[in-house]
């Protein structure tokens, strides 16, 4: 979790190793960035933006605060 000092906001950060060797897998993060950015559901977490830090790629999107669907679903069985 990271907080934007402006407001305080919660949101979730997600950072994933890029590799410069992994081309393949290098595009399939651009490419689940440019599907976040087109996506605009009530269901779905919201993408706010994303850069690269040293080795990593990383997004910016809405905090879950209840946690991630699949820890829900085992909570409810």
């Amino acid at each position: 979790m990271i907080r934007r000092k402006i407001d305080g906001r919660n949101f979730a950060l997600k950072r994933v190793p890029l590799d410069k060797d992994a081309t393949e897998e290098n595009k399939a993060i651009n490419n689940e960035i440019s599907v976040l950015k087109s996506l605009n559901h009530a269901n779905v977490v919201r993408y706010y933006d994303s850069f690269v830090e040293k080795e990593y790629m990383c997004i910016v999107m809405d905090y879950c605060e209840r946690g991630d669907f699949q820890r829900r679903v085992k909570k409810a069985k």
